[in-house]
């Protein structure tokens, strides 16, 4: 739980900085977004080492899980991110039928479990 914490947080800061917005200037968002904003940290954090400390990944990259990461990574880089139209998602809304968007939506994800 701790972990999806950090996640999310550091993927709301994420998106703070990619918007040039820090909890110290929130500019013209609404009154909820300064509050959690407000709650941030300054910068970004996540469990581990930053991606940037080559030196500390180094070890973990060159073992076999390490490398077989490495190597499903790449071969998902060469493959197309399946669609999810909204059709398939508002299908449950006509007819009930979710089993369609869940199977793609899964398509779209499944590589990422081969990354943990």
């Amino acid at each position: 739980m701790q972990r999806l914490f950090h996640l999310v947080v550091s993927v709301v800061a994420v998106s703070f900085v990619v918007h040039g917005v820090s909890a110290a200037g929130v500019g013209s968002l609404d009154a909820r977004t300064a509050e959690i904003a407000a709650m941030l940290p300054e910068k970004p954090c996540a469990d581990g080492a930053p991606a940037s400390d080559r030196e500390k990944w180094a070890p973990a990259a060159g073992s076999a899980s390490g490398k077989a990461v490495v190597a499903a990574a790449a071969k998902l880089l060469g493959e197309p991110v399946p669609d999810a139209p909204d059709e398939l998602y508002l299908e449950f809304s006509k007819n009930g039928n979710r089993v369609n968007y869940e199977r793609r939506l899964s398509a779209r994800t499944h590589g990422f479990v081969d990354l943990y």
